[in-house]
């Protein structure tokens, strides 16, 4: 096949170096090449690194929310019944324990920690950087540790939000409803419409034994919110522990109604199943 100059168009010949016309370099397909190597290793070292920085951070996330081996004596959570709201943090079984530890920190989560230390200690009024160390210890299962920042970040700021149901969460994974519902009730001074955070102190009173007033949270929540199927479930339970079985069924019905997806009717119906059976 006849190669022609980019330039003027001539023909050229195969061993021309120069356009005999336009005097125009002639580049050859291995030129061509070596050209663009040079980009295509600069794009292949780029994806590896981008790869790279992805795994770690997935490793990091990993490492946060894998709880260390259960301690003997540990308390479960499994005693704590109905649903949680879906902002509520999971509660894993072996995280719900206020004597938990974890395994040693990666060298940059140290150094995050000592960082937001020396903020507190140059600012005996920083809140920010309490709330930080305590999100970062609440996520590895030390809730007692992260307690110990929420209080002092609300002895500072007593109506700041945030803390209040981050340590009432904490409460609650460390089973400690009396405390949480203390945590609750203050949050919910501020927003009172808060369902997700109503739902939570109504499940620490059932949990606690205090049933009418769980009852009472869980329909305030559904005055809120009509169809909102984790105040539902709740509510049934505490009929339940109640001992009022016709309550508990109508009210499973009524979540069955108003439920919004098959996994939700599914849960609902093997709810009813299984009271049924018992």
């Amino acid at each position: 096949m006849a190669n022609y100059c980019t330039s003027c168009g001539a023909p050229l010949r195969t061993q021309d170096k120069f356009c005999a016309n336009c005097g125009q370099r002639v580049s050859s397909k291995q030129e061509e090449k070596e050209a663009i190597a040079p980009h295509q290793s600069i794009q292949r070292k780029t994806g590896y690194v981008v790869m790279l920085f992805i795994l770690a951070i997935l490793i990091f996330i990993i490492w946060l929310i894998i709880p260390s081996p259960p301690k003997n004596g540990q308390l479960s959570s499994a005693g704590i019944t109905g649903e949680l709201p879906p902002d509520h943090p999971p509660i894993d079984n072996n995280v719900a324990s206020n004597n938990n530890t974890s395994g040693a920190m990666p060298p940059f989560v140290m150094e995050q920690l000592t960082k937001l230390r020396t903020a507190i200690e140059s600012n005996s009024k920083e809140v920010p950087a309490r709330i930080q160390l305590a999100e970062m210890y609440y996520q590895i299962g030390q809730f007692e540790q992260a307690l110990k920042y929420l209080d002092e970040a609300l002895n500072i700021e007593p109506q700041n939000l945030d803390a209040l149901v981050m340590a009432g969460n904490a409460c609650y994974e460390a089973q400690l409803p009396d405390r949480a519902v203390s945590y609750y009730s203050r949050a919910l001074t501020i927003n009172p419409n808060d369902i997700n955070v109503r739902t939570d102190m109504g499940t620490m009173l059932l949990h606690s034994g205090k049933i009418d007033q769980a009852i009472n949270e869980f329909n305030r929540v559904l005055a809120i919110k009509s169809d909102f199927i984790p105040a539902f479930v709740n509510l049934a339970e505490a009929y339940k522990t109640k001992g009022d079985m016709q309550k508990y069924f109508e009210t499973l019905q009524k979540a069955l109604d108003k439920a919004h997806t098959e996994a939700e009717k599914k849960e609902i119906r093997d709810r009813m199943n299984v009271a049924v059976d018992g």
